[in-house]
């Protein structure tokens, strides 16, 4: 949460401006999903903890990006090619 987060927050989180709230009002106002779902309820993180065919697509769609710079971070360490003839 960044600077210009926080102040609504907490006008959200404590609206009577009491200085804390308890777990029932808490409860109430931050619910599951709420960090991983946008307004339309469409999940905008995907999990990677569990098989997930939509997280297979997406990494996927990059793999070739993602074997180029792991070919290009081992390029360093791999011993010079000699020219044989």
């Amino acid at each position: 949460m960044d600077e210009n987060e926080i102040k609504p927050f907490l006008l959200y989180m404590d609206p009577t401006n009491k200085g804390y709230v308890d777990f029932n009002e808490f409860s109430t106002k931050v619910r599951w999903g709420m960090t991983v779902n946008d307004e339309m309820g469409i999940q905008t993180v995907i999990p990677f903890t569990a098989p997930s065919s939509q997280h297979h697509k997406e990494t996927y769609k990059i793999l070739p990006f993602i074997k180029e710079r792991v070919a290009d971070l081992r390029r360093p360490y791999y011993p010079p090619e000699s020219n044989k003839s």
